[in-house]
């Protein structure tokens, strides 16, 4: 039996697969690990266990330590902000105001402001996401009745860029 190793590399880590492979296989680079399962639940657990690895991989790609992005999700009664761990509920009648804006940095980076019942600001920085999606969201906050403005011109890449 030869031990293989695999590096799996996304974003700043890697991965390491280790296995056994048999000595009659003659292109290594196709080996690939076989586990053995005595049981259909032993089977769904491994299953489980690499779409979380692949799922983490994706993550590690595309976000980096200083990525503090937010998503957003909207449904019929809510602006839902899920941000590093937590998830804040927003319902659409304790909005006051939300608006889209350039992060003030030179950067693409795209940020929501947001004022509620209380009067309280918010800010969340939701990343590289596209002027079109950002209206789209606006004019469905819109529609669901509240103050939701989209202030990036369509000409200026940062908040200090002078192109008019």
């Amino acid at each position: 039996m030869q031990r293989v190793k695999r590096r799996i590399f996304s974003g700043a880590v890697c991965e390491q697969e280790v296995f056994n492979i048999s000595d009659r296989l003659t292109d290594i680079k196709k080996a690939e690990p076989r586990p053995r399962f005595k049981t259909e639940e032993e089977r769904e657990q491994h299953r489980i266990g690499i779409s979380r690895r692949k799922h983490a991989r994706l993550v590690n790609e595309n976000f980096s330590p200083r990525s503090l992005y937010s998503t957003l999700t909207l449904d019929n009664e809510n602006l839902t902000v899920h941000s590093a761990g937590r998830t804040i509920r927003y319902p659409y009648a304790d909005l006051r105001k939300v608006n889209f804006d350039f992060a003030r940095e030179q950067t693409f980076t795209h940020v929501m402001e947001l004022l509620d019942k209380d009067y309280r600001y918010r800010l969340f920085y939701i990343g590289r996401v596209s002027r079109k999606k950002l209206n789209e969201i606006a004019e469905r906050l819109q529609q669901a009745g509240v103050d939701a403005t989209c202030s990036l011109n369509d000409n200026k890449r940062f908040y200090h860029d002078n192109r008019h």
